[in-house]
């Protein structure tokens, strides 16, 4: 009964929202790009062994899109999130990266939801190599991310948001599989043309 409540009461502000934004300023059509920065947290888990979760930060967030419509854009978003590993006793900075494209939606002005599938990049920190040592360096596999934002001041060709961000995915090693699950909360600012 509590979820019920609790889902009608949100779908019911989010339609407030919506309906209180009667200025039409915000609606861009054309390309887009975005950067955003900000805590996160990881929940990593590789093979056999227990899952282990970080406080982090969330480096890179980037964005490359083009707005369709009023509601609609299509983007290419890299999301990313370092964390640390260990192996053979040391401690190394790894990044759990994603190159997604992905669909973000405008049910309002200053709300947008994003959702996409592409591929996990799981790669060492470029100071971690030396040497030319690549073991452990750079591995793939698939993942997806799911966002949801809101527009806290537009200006012209530019915007701030405030972004929440899940990012899911695996990355196959060479004899076992890495899985991560990553959720941020970040300040993005946006260029839009």
């Amino acid at each position: 009964m509590k979820k019920t409540f609790a889902t009608i009461t949100f779908l019911v502000l989010l339609a407030a929202t919506c309906l209180a934004q009667a200025s039409d300023t915000l609606w861009v059509k054309g390309l887009t790009a975005g950067i955003a920065v900000g805590p996160s947290q990881i929940w990593a888990k590789t093979g056999s062994d227990p899952a282990g979760r970080q406080n982090s930060f969330s480096l890179p967030n980037l964005k490359i899109g083009y707005r369709i419509s009023k509601t609609v854009e299509v983007a290419l978003l890299v999301p990313g999130t370092m964390y640390y590993y260990t192996t053979n006793g040391k401690k190394t900075d790894r990044s759990f990266e994603g190159f997604i494209p992905s669909v973000a939606f405008w049910p309002c002005q200053r709300l947008w939801i994003l959702a996409g599938a592409g591929m996990t990049f799981d790669a060492a920190a470029f100071y971690e190599v030396k040497n030319g040592n690549t073991t452990e360096m750079f591995f793939t596999g698939g993942s997806v991310s799911v966002a949801s934002g809101y527009t806290v001041y537009n200006r012209k060709h530019v915007s701030i948001d405030i972004q929440a961000r899940l990012l899911s995915g695996n990355a196959r090693l060479v004899r076992e599989t890495r899985t991560a699950t990553t959720l941020s909360l970040l300040a993005g600012i946006n260029w839009h043309r």
